[in-house]
């Protein structure tokens, strides 16, 4: 099964017409048609949309690996591959950052977390 198969399933999945699929993207159903049928190449673009669109794993889409939909019982995981599928670069950036910290640099980041906590509650 390759990228545009996966697709289809995807929308398939849905219960989505190619029309509806394509609404939620901002595509036209004909581009739809055109990827499922692999007469045209998928974007970096479109495959980031999917992914936050529809919660889907962007590595099930890219490569087909894992399990096509992101599990409720891993939120984190899931909120760290929409991140990474997105096109924020500053969020990316961030959690790269944020993966490389030890544990002393953690427990500073609480504890600004916890001193501006208590000067905004002290504030109400």
């Amino acid at each position: 099964m390759d990228i545009q198969d996966r697709i289809k399933y995807i929308r398939e999945r849905l219960g989505l017409s190619q029309s509806e699929f394509g609404e939620k993207l901002m595509l036209e159903r004909s581009t739809i048609s055109l990827i499922e049928r692999k007469h045209r190449n998928v974007t970096d673009r479109t495959i980031k949309d999917i992914c936050r669109e529809f919660n889907v794993s962007y590595l099930w889409l890219t490569e087909g690996e894992g399990d096509p939909f992101l599990s409720d019982e891993s939120d984190t995981t899931a909120m760290f591959d929409r991140i990474m599928a997105g096109s924020n670069e500053t969020a990316k950036a961030l959690f790269k950052s944020l993966s490389k910290l030890n544990d002393s640099e953690w427990e500073v980041i609480y504890k600004i977390i916890s001193d501006v906590s208590k000067t905004l509650e002290q504030k109400k």
